[in-house]
């Protein structure tokens, strides 16, 4: 349990640049989560048409 206690604390303050990373393409992901049914949607229907 320490162990992920340690790799958290690391991931805090020892890498800012992975949580701002983190932080900056969370918001493309939930985007890109939003869209997805409709583009499987899409493509169900672009495969029907053919």
């Amino acid at each position: 349990m320490s162990n992920v206690i340690e790799v958290l604390h690391n991931l805090y303050y020892g890498d800012h640049a992975l949580i701002a990373w983190i932080i900056t393409v969370s918001p493309a992901i939930a985007a890109v989560c939003v869209q997805l049914p409709a583009v499987i949607k899409s493509i169900k229907a672009n495969r029907k048409k053919k």
